[in-house]
């Protein structure tokens, strides 16, 4: 929830902190380390979401879901590129359908901002965003075209991401 130096991005945004290692890729996560010295710090949404082993923090599969960071987005008022959830992933399977809605109306609210979200679990994300839709039939015009373009922009990189990779599979 601060300006940063990633050169990618203007800000980042955590209403989500915590992951687990689901790849090989995970073993040498920023975050893990970030989210140790936060907790060091005395930063309580980063509290045992961490533990030492070999020397190193590695991910206890804890999960801290951040109500209030939410509006934060709508205090910053000048457009910025925002990096959604940088210190964890939002599809994890702990975050609740219900709570990545939250995350996704904080997002629609605030169009003047342009969201960056990376996953390593693109089959839920493209599950929860298709039932995002279904529900959206009953928003007015422009909303519903609105979260169409957010969910074919993110079917659209799903798509891209499994071409890449060669993956076949539907689900991880």
């Amino acid at each position: 929830m601060a300006d940063t130096s990633i050169e990618w991005t203007d800000a980042t945004w955590n209403p989500v902190a915590g992951c687990s290692i689901m790849s090989a890729g995970c073993t040498n996560c920023y975050a893990m380390r970030m989210a140790a010295r936060l907790e060091a710090m005395g930063v309580e949404k980063y509290v045992g979401l961490t533990r030492k082993t070999g020397g190193r923090a590695k991910w206890t599969g804890a999960i801290t879901l951040d109500e209030k960071a939410l509006t934060v987005p709508a205090s910053w008022k000048k457009p910025r590129n925002v990096f959604v959830n940088s210190m964890s992933d939002l599809f994890h399977p702990d975050v609740p359908t219900d709570f990545i809605r939250k995350v996704w109306n904080a997002m629609a609210g605030t169009r003047r901002h342009t969201y960056q979200i990376l996953t390593k679990r693109p089959d839920r994300m493209a599950q929860i965003l298709r039932g995002m839709v279904l529900r959206c039939s009953r928003t007015s015009g422009s909303e519903r075209a609105w979260r169409m373009a957010a969910y074919s922009t993110a079917l659209m990189s799903f798509a891209k991401c499994r071409q890449r990779s060669g993956s076949s599979r539907t689900s991880p």
